[in-house]
């Protein structure tokens, strides 16, 4: 395998694709290899239908075809690749790493950098060992600064996705209860996030430090700018509804009026880190401010969906022990005006906890229990020991077979406004699309 001749194919390529049912001509298609697929099974089908390149594992392939290029492991040349590219472009590229927070930090940042940059962004779900090479070969000559999200969820793999980015500046949301069963356990999450403060320390890089943060709060490396309650770069919450809005300061000093299209003050954490990364890039604050007003959530997250009479906070890409109670108790406080409004939510599955799921779940039932509300239905076998101690509960098995329960309990129960919080595994979107019929 000879990178550099590689690296001139694809630089000689319309781009990479790694699924050949979505090849455009022109590309460099990739055959990677996965626990229920096999890449190389389709280089031949990927070069005729007009792949101008191809890497595949096989040798025979690579002997057969004189655009197709053998390597040992595809997956490790690929990530080779985009480093090589990276370091071609060197361009300054700011890496999100952290439990919660960090697709909408990243949105938030692109919306704001791409005012006075040519920016890319980390799109989708591409933030894995895969993913964020294909983020990074999506780069060109144009971009002048990038975007990056690190999707880990077991330890080590932050290290790596750092190496293979080689970031100016990195950002740690937040340590929250967040895959735990890869991590292994809350002190696995920590130990994650300390691969991006060690790697910081080591390449001498920015952090953009979340101070509120206890797990990390004594850490520390040459180069921090700090943001939280308790530091330079902090905020106050002058509105919460029907969106969030934030007074700005710094050193004490009021700076500027945020006001954003998001649910839930937990979010004012993500706006501050973006005020850091401008303050460090001399960026003026107004585009962040521009930011805030232009960046609506998509995706169910955190989306505020109008339906007539019934507002719907939509929030069920994914789900953890953290995410999960920041969610209600701010939805338990969120009303118009200070009135008194019939409010309803729907509980999904959160997803990869480990050993001890059945506990997480039943502490978020204990903590549904403190707040008020006119009606509670939990959708997943992991709540049906404890649902029956919520007050207004109800307990499904499931969303999708139960999706005409869901609407005629929220018709009788005259709901106005209703959370769905759940891991994608629950499907909570389903209600959604029925109730929009």
């Amino acid at each position: 395998m000879n990178i550099d001749s590689i690296y001139t194919a694809y630089l000689d390529s319309n781009g990479i694709c790694t699924n050949s049912k979505a090849l455009q001509f022109g590309q460099m298609f990739w055959a990677i290899v996965g626990e229920n697929f096999d890449g190389n099974d389709y280089v031949e089908k990927a070069i005729k239908d007009g792949a101008k390149y191809a890497v595949t594992n096989r040798k025979e392939l690579a002997d057969v075809y004189s655009n197709c290029f053998y390597t040992a492991d595809t997956l490790l040349t690929i990530q080779m690749l985009a480093t090589k590219h990276r370091r071609a472009l060197g361009i300054p590229i700011i890496a999100i790493a952290g439990s919660n927070g960090k697709t909408t930090t990243k949105e938030l940042l692109y919306y704001t950098l791409k005012q006075v940059y040519s920016c890319h962004v980390t799109q989708g779900n591409l933030n894995n060992h895969l993913g964020v090479p294909i983020t990074l070969l999506q780069l060109t000559e144009s971009i002048e600064i990038a975007v990056v999200e690190l999707g880990a969820n077991h330890q080590g793999e932050n290290k790596i996705l750092l190496e293979i980015v080689e970031p100016n500046i990195v950002i740690i949301t937040n340590t929250g209860k967040d895959h735990l069963e890869g991590f292994g356990g809350i002190e696995g999450v920590v130990a994650a996030n300390m691969e991006v403060v060690n790697y910081a320390k080591q390449h001498q890089l920015t952090w953009i430090k979340n101070l509120d943060d206890i797990a990390l709060e004594h850490t520390i490396v040459p180069s921090i700018i700090a943001y939280g309650d308790r530091a330079e770069i902090h905020c106050d919450v002058v509105g919460n509804y029907p969106y969030l809005n934030l007074n700005i300061y710094h050193n004490a000093l009021l700076e500027i009026l945020v006001e954003t299209r998001l649910f839930g003050s937990y979010n004012k954490y993500n706006v501050m880190a973006c005020v850091a990364v401008c303050k460090h890039l001399g960026i003026d604050l107004k585009y962040l401010r521009n930011a805030g007003l232009e960046y609506y959530p998509d995706n169910n997250r955190s989306q505020l969906i109008k339906l007539g009479n019934l507002n719907v906070i939509m929030d069920a890409y994914n789900a953890n022990p953290s995410s999960m109670e920041s969610a209600i108790m701010e939805f338990s406080k969120y009303y118009p005006k200070g009135q008194r409004t019939a409010k309803g939510i729907v509980i999904g599955f959160m997803a990869e906890l480990g050993a001890d799921e059945a506990k997480y779940h039943e502490e978020i039932v204990q903590f549904i229990q403190s707040c008020r509300f006119d009606l509670v239905i939990f959708t997943h076998p992991a709540y049906s020991s404890f649902s029956h101690l919520c007050a207004n509960g109800f307990y499904l098995n499931n969303a999708v077979d139960n999706v005409d329960k869901i609407l005629e309990l929220i018709k009788l129960r005259n709901i106005e406004i209703i959370l769905f919080k759940g891991s994608r595994v629950s499907k909570l979107e389903i209600v959604l699309e029925a109730l929009k019929k």
